[in-house]
């Protein structure tokens, strides 16, 4: 790989980079992505069980590898004959990698979420276009490479996928009824609390299908900009 495309193979193994630690900030904060509100298809993404591997966020084994191509591209530039062929096996076997990863977070997003985060899809397309460089340059230079790194590099996001699939879906429950919850007529109207009494409901404030005054009530919890809840 010389000139030109060695160019833009490290300029988008940066952009790769820059992209994955970005995502990988983004699922950890509350705040989520830039231009990503509640319910959005980059909200929906970043806050399902497929981004993490248990607990560890998606982007940080993406970052990880970036880092690894750009160590390999790096030293394709050595002197050493023998630095370079290791080096050309591991861009080839972080190419396998980031593109099955594309191949696999593709999936997920169109056929188990069946939305798409705008940052995630561009930074598959970006890993796609690098690793089309890196393996067209193994194609056309060193077949062996090709043959050796590319299966250690798919096979590596081959159990990672494994590790996500046979993950327990997360879970959240609220506890159910305790002493301190209470159900109260009075001159103030009729309230009931929940969650041991932490939270109280004043029905005269609150949407109601039926008669407040039935015996029993059914509180109904849930976040309408959470399509999980």
């Amino acid at each position: 790989m010389r000139g030109g495309w060695y160019v833009a193979a490290l300029g988008l193994t940066l952009l790769g980079l820059g992209l994955s630690i970005y995502l990988t900030l983004a699922s950890l904060s509350a705040a989520g992505a830039a231009g990503c509100g509640p319910g959005s298809g980059c909200a929906q993404v970043l806050g399902s069980d497929w981004s993490s591997v248990r607990g560890v966020p998606v982007g940080l084994f993406a970052a990880v590898t970036y880092l690894f191509m750009l160590g390999a591209l790096l030293c394709l530039r050595h002197p050493a004959f023998a630095v370079r062929r290791i080096a050309g096996l591991s861009a080839v076997g972080a190419a396998g990698a980031i593109l099955a990863a594309a191949g696999w977070f593709t999936y997920l997003q169109s056929v188990e979420l069946q939305t798409w985060c705008m940052y995630c899809v561009a930074a598959h397309g970006n890993g796609m276009v690098l690793a089309a460089l890196v393996l067209g340059a193994a194609v056309r230079h060193d077949g062996r490479a090709l043959l050796l790194g590319l299966p250690v590099g798919m096979t590596l996001v081959v159990v990672l996928a494994l590790v996500q699939i046979n993950t327990p879906a997360t879970v959240y429950r609220l506890p159910a009824p305790a002493q301190g919850d209470y159900d109260l007529r009075d001159a103030a109207g009729r309230r009931v609390g929940l969650l041991g009494g932490q939270l109280a409901l004043d029905l005269a404030h609150e949407p109601m299908s039926g008669n407040a005054d039935a015996r029993y009530v059914v509180a109904l919890m849930f976040d309408h900009a959470c399509p999980i809840c």
